[in-house]
């Protein structure tokens, strides 16, 4: 940080403007109040820099941050572009504001990157956690460019989203697995993070039978079961006192024991 202070002195000193670099570094250590000063000092700030910026408070804050620098974004005539809205939604989830987030996906959708890959996962991920279930659902169904992570992350992507997009009834698991199965047919093939993430639906519903056969079709297809497909299926089994099968999956399957796996028999 102090040499990158000494480099800012040397170039005020001698005219040579290299702040767009140093904000850029400043980021990255973060040193988020000091980027935004030098931030302040350039006339005409690009996109990228208005990203850059709008990312660092989404992910260290104030959030509310985020939507200032959009708004003065618009207003200096630098247009947004669909990495603009993938911080943007971010911060819209964190400070559950659905006010925020939906006029902020109706500016994506004005300026044509309604069907952005990242833009539309990043969509789907803040209105699934801002629990308005049919909007993401929707963004969902129109997304038309598709690869396995993008379907692991809009089936359900990490699991705080499964249970979000699939605990209200067992058709929408079912409708999961449909989804499932129509992946092969449009050449993708999904993973273990595919199939981890149905299971965790049947874990969250309490339906142990289904997640075990699931967690079985990973072992049947040869794939080996990450740390997060463990503690997931330990874990409902731990949830129903069923300790025994939940040892026996370690067993069954040689897992080395750790925080994580004596954390949830806890």
């Amino acid at each position: 940080m102090h040499q990158l202070k000494q480099i800012h002195a040397h170039t005020l000193r001698n005219g040579i403007d290299f702040t767009k670099f140093l904000i850029t570094k400043l980021l990255e250590i973060p040193n988020i109040p000091y980027a935004h000063k030098m931030f302040d000092l350039i006339p005409q700030p690009n996109v990228f820099l208005y990203n850059k910026l709008i990312q660092a408070f989404s992910s260290h804050g104030p959030v509310h941050n985020c939507f200032t620098l959009y708004t003065q974004m618009c207003l200096s005539g630098c247009s947004p572009n669909q990495h603009s809205f993938t911080s943007l939604f971010a911060a819209s989830a964190t400070l559950h504001s659905p006010r925020q987030g939906q006029t902020l996906h109706a500016h994506l959708v004005k300026l044509g990157y309604e069907f952005d890959l990242y833009a539309s996962t990043a969509l789907v991920d803040m209105y699934a956690k801002l629990g308005m279930l049919p909007s993401a659902r929707q963004v969902f169904d129109k997304t038309k460019t598709r690869d396995v992570p993008t379907w692991n992350s809009l089936i359900a992507g990490k699991y705080e989203l499964v249970h979000a997009l699939f605990k209200n009834s067992r058709s929408d698991i079912e409708g999961a697995l449909k989804v499932l199965d129509e992946m092969p047919a449009m050449g993708m093939l999904p993973n273990v993070v595919t199939y981890t993430t149905i299971l965790g639906a049947y874990v969250s519903k309490g339906d142990m039978v289904s997640a075990k056969k699931i967690f079985d079709q990973i072992l049947d297809r040869g794939w080996t079961p990450d740390a997060t497909t463990y503690t997931i299926l330990m874990d409902g089994f731990c949830k129903q006192g069923r300790l025994v099968d939940a040892v026996r999956v370690m067993d069954d399957n040689k897992v080395d024991p750790n925080d994580v796996t004596y954390g949830v028999m806890a």
